[in-house]
């Protein structure tokens, strides 16, 4: 007579080899997965029902951790599995593969982000967030975007997004020498308004912060290597420098003539060019 656990084996490889469901035998397997259409549909709609309870779910009873599916019991116990992982040298994804050296990650983990970037790339969508369209032209979403300015001025400037916004603020979006009007870096705008961006202002000798300011007087600052006697010079003979009194340089040849000789130029280079077959 058989023992249940050898009927229940028996009854596992049956199933295996007709490709039938272990949970629904009147279901085929889906192909290349352990599971069928009936399951798929049951852990959807647990998954949905769990989310929109907030619990984790490996332990329904405890409360999930905002904008993810477990719990914080569950988060520290995958940081010590992967601790182990990475000490022992394997991949945490794939613990058969070794790490690839200096990384903490293995060969096939490389292959597959790789692909998925390209994937999310040819298909419009952003390669962080692969279920939000991307900018056009670019490889990332508005979010993206927004956080990435107020990500690097947390690690260059120790600046977090709600104190860089209230120093915006308090400055009424002017830049504190010349008055132009800007935005905070994480404004989602085209690049052509770079420059109407707020900079932060410097000094690279003591590393203290000075300000706010425009990309043009940022830059200004340090072309003349924040010398004040410099900014005085250029102040008091700008008026003389820019106006018609200043009868400036004559060159050798006319404005006219040089738009000749680089047309004649271009047309003999298009002569040389052959023409294709």
């Amino acid at each position: 007579m058989h023992s249940r656990f050898e009927y229940q084996r028996e009854r596992r490889r049956k199933l295996a080899i007709e490709g039938r469901c272990l949970a629904h035998p009147k279901f085929f397997l889906i192909p290349g997965q352990k599971t069928c259409l009936q399951c798929k549909e049951r852990n959807r709609a647990d998954r949905e029902k769990r989310e929109a309870l907030g619990v984790c779910k490996n332990h329904p009873q405890k409360e999930a951790l905002k904008d993810r599916r477990i719990c914080l019991e569950c988060q520290n116990e995958g940081r010590e599995k992967r601790k182990q992982r990475y000490s022992e040298g394997f991949c945490h994804s794939h613990p058969k593969n070794k790490l690839v050296e200096g990384r903490t990650t293995c060969l096939e983990c490389i292959e597959r982000k790789k692909q998925n970037y390209n994937e999310r790339r040819t298909n419009g969508f952003c390669v962080y967030h692969p279920l939000v369209q991307s900018i056009e032209g670019l490889s990332y979403c508005i979010e993206c975007r927004i956080n990435q300015g107020y990500n690097r001025l947390s690690q260059i400037f120790g600046f977090t997004k709600e104190t860089y916004l209230k120093e915006c603020k308090k400055r009424d979006s002017k830049c504190e020498l010349c008055d132009r009007i800007c935005l905070p870096v994480g404004d989602p705008s085209p690049k052509k308004n770079k420059s109407h961006k707020f900079h932060v202002d410097h000094d690279h000798q003591t590393g203290k912060i000075r300000g706010l300011l425009c990309q043009q007087c940022n830059h200004l600052l340090g072309l003349i290597n924040e010398d004040i006697l410099t900014l005085k010079k250029i102040a008091k003979r700008l008026p003389f420098y820019l106006s018609d009194a200043n009868p400036g340089i004559v060159p050798d040849i006319d404005r006219t003539d040089r738009l000749l000789i680089k047309e004649a130029k271009l047309e003999a280079k298009r002569q040389t060019i052959k023409k294709p077959k």
